[in-house]
């Protein structure tokens, strides 16, 4: 056999793995209270392609066809509704229900009311339907969050190979105890744990046990945008509020926005706004800065993630991610979100 046909028949078993990988799924659509929307579109969070990526809305039903290499969250949009919750999308055929839900006077969202099909589809819609029943019925916090974490146990250690195991740890990282999300994730198999998508999620775990509430962050210092270096710690006695983000985040962009429009709590609260960037190119971050008006400090060492001590202190693999301190630099909130909770209450 020649050198030519031993390459031949490499490419074509590594084509038909490649197909075999790709499974096709339709997801069938009906809008139980909505008559005028006329366009439907599916935003993807993971490896899925769509045969149309614009689909029409015909007697308030729609479909989409398409293939994807495993399973993961899509959202359907319309021409005049934004998407709610979403569909956990895998092969095979998707049946699903949906209506326009107000949320106050002016926001109306896509939600899911009923689902058929895949298991693990079914399972993500009462997986969301019962967090959001915990939320209405439950008011403490603290049992809230255990109600939350009993649930991913219960379903990892019954789906320990399921992608939807992998993405209910996620979305529940900022609410676990710690160690809760370690434990659970001992219980995934070791096909996932060895993943991309496992060892992204470990890193994930790392970055919220280092940076848990309660923890005190050693001091540390950084250039400002003209060279200086600046310290950061706890001899001007006020709370700090550190943002990681880079010129090329699109979400950490948006992010700005919000800070912004905040800017009366932080000089209320007497909060130090500290911006922290990932950017390399020292000018790619000033034009970011100047476009984005931010007017809070701003800091880099301008080198990677991998290389520069400050982030790989924090355990940054992601961003926007924000942390707020008080005066003796220990944690007291994570996550832009809760951070503008926690001091709202102060």
């Amino acid at each position: 056999m020649t050198k030519h046909h031993i390459l031949s028949i490499l490419l074509l078993f590594f084509l038909h793995n490649l197909s075999a990988q790709a499974q096709t799924f339709s997801l069938e659509g009906e809008i139980s209270n909505a008559d005028s929307l006329s366009k439907a579109t599916l935003m993807i969070f993971g490896e899925a392609e769509v045969r149309n990526e614009e689909v029409a809305i015909v007697d308030r039903k729609f479909k989409f066809e398409g293939s994807l290499t495993k399973p993961c969250l899509v959202v359907v949009n319309t021409d005049k509704v934004r998407g709610g919750l979403g569909i956990w999308l895998t092969p095979g055929l998707t049946k699903a229900t949906f209506f326009v839900k107000a949320h106050g006077s002016t926001l109306r969202l896509l939600q899911t009311s009923m689902v058929e099909g895949p298991p693990e589809s079914m399972d993500y819609q009462k997986y969301m339907t019962d967090q959001n029943g915990y939320i209405a019925d439950e008011k403490d916090l603290i049992k809230r969050k255990n109600l939350h974490w009993e649930y991913i146990q219960n379903y990892v250690s019954g789906h320990p190979k399921s992608q939807l195991s992998i993405f209910m740890i996620r979305s529940g990282l900022q609410s676990a105890g710690l160690g809760q999300a370690r434990t659970v994730y001992s219980k995934l198999s070791t096909v996932l744990t060895s993943s991309e998508e496992g060892e992204g999620l470990l890193k994930e775990i790392e970055k919220v046990e280092n940076n848990a509430i309660g923890k005190k962050i050693a001091a540390f210092a950084l250039p400002d945008t003209s060279g200086q270096l600046i310290q950061i710690d706890s001899s001007d006695q006020r709370w700090t509020l550190l943002h990681f983000w880079a010129s090329w985040c699109g979400p950490c962009r948006s992010e700005h926005k919000t800070m912004l429009s905040h800017g009366q709590m932080w000089s209320e609260k007497q909060v130090n706004v500290v911006g922290i960037s990932l950017d390399e190119d020292k000018n790619d971050w000033l034009q970011a800065i100047k476009k984005d008006q931010v007017n809070w400090l701003q800091l880099s060492d301008l080198k990677s993630w991998e290389k520069s001590e400050v982030i790989k202190s924090f355990k940054v693999t992601s961003v926007p991610y924000s942390i707020l301190l008080d005066e003796n630099m220990t944690i007291k909130a994570v996550g832009m979100q809760n951070i503008v909770e926690k001091l709202k209450k102060m």
